[in-house]
């Protein structure tokens, strides 16, 4: 079956069943990748250990993000985002075939982009095997991570912001949306990725000029982390962001629901106050 046609199929089906992906789908949690080999050459490390997160609203989040980096240490920008990675978009099954359609994605190279991966789960672990576009075999493994937290809540789900106010001055627009996702486990995982029309370089990062590399990189911020919820309080740890600097941060918000859109207000780390709404991505 073409794709085209089988996104067309599977867009109807994500949004009238639901219920039954959240039921029946064994990736619908948050996963952790332990290894990586492209025909047969192990690729992690160097590459970043990678989060997944399933939904069970049909959509995915994914991140690499390197740990262990000197917070104090002064990068460049190309040397910030090395063996950085950041897609999300929706997904499908169909029996142990997945598909994944990068609608987002860090490098423009990738935007649109549908990535199919033969799945096998046995116990905790998840196997992703395929072949991409230049026709090497690549292998992934990954490892479910804990439930820190299965009590229903709200904000559970995948969310698009549409406006951001700082200090009473509106960032967005102009400023690049951001996407989040909360994880009905208790991890989440958030992204702000300029939209398409970024320049397709085919080179590699370390060779990009500065100039391109700003370009690329410009208004991007990457985090994943676990939450935590008490009455209208949800407060954010970051694990990992693209930013050193920020890991451990935890960032407090207050929330409530306005119609169909969720209102988030709090503190920055730079003292800002933020206020911003999100509507829930279908």
């Amino acid at each position: 079956m073409r794709l085209d046609i089988f996104w067309r199929c599977m867009s109807l089906s994500l949004i009238v069943g639901l219920s039954a992906l959240g039921q029946n789908n064994g990736l619908i949690g948050t996963w952790e990748r332990t290894s990586f080999t492209r025909d047969g050459t192990p690729l992690q490390p160097p590459e970043s250990s990678e989060i997944i997160i399933f939904g069970a609203d049909g959509h995915f989040m994914q991140s690499a993000l390197p740990v262990g980096r000197n917070p104090q240490s002064k990068m460049t920008q190309a040397e910030r985002f090395d063996h950085v990675g950041a897609s999300h978009g929706p997904y499908a099954v169909s029996g142990n075939v997945l598909s994944r359609k990068h609608f987002v994605d860090l490098d423009p190279n990738s935007e649109g982009i549908d990535v199919v991966r033969q799945f096998h789960i046995e116990g905790e672990t998840l196997t992703l095997q395929g072949s991409n576009s230049d026709g090497s075999k690549i292998e992934a493994r990954f490892h479910k991570l804990p439930v820190l937290d299965s009590k229903p809540n709200g904000l559970v789900g995948t969310w698009e912001r549409v406006w951001l106010i700082r200090d009473g001055v509106l960032q967005q627009p102009p400023s690049v949306p951001e996407f989040v996702v909360f994880a009905p486990d208790g991890y989440f995982m958030q992204m702000e990725i300029p939209p398409p029309g970024r320049p397709k370089l085919q080179k590699p990062l370390m060779k990009m000029t500065p100039e391109e590399v700003a370009t690329r990189f410009a208004h991007v911020g990457l985090a994943y982390g676990t939450y935590t919820i008490a009455a209208s309080i949800v407060t954010r740890k970051h694990l990992r962001t693209d930013n050193p600097s920020s890991e451990g941060y935890e960032q407090v918000r207050g929330f409530r629901f306005e119609s169909e859109l969720l209102r988030m207000r709090g503190p920055n780390s730079n003292a800002t106050e933020a206020d911003a709404w999100f509507r829930r991505v279908k």
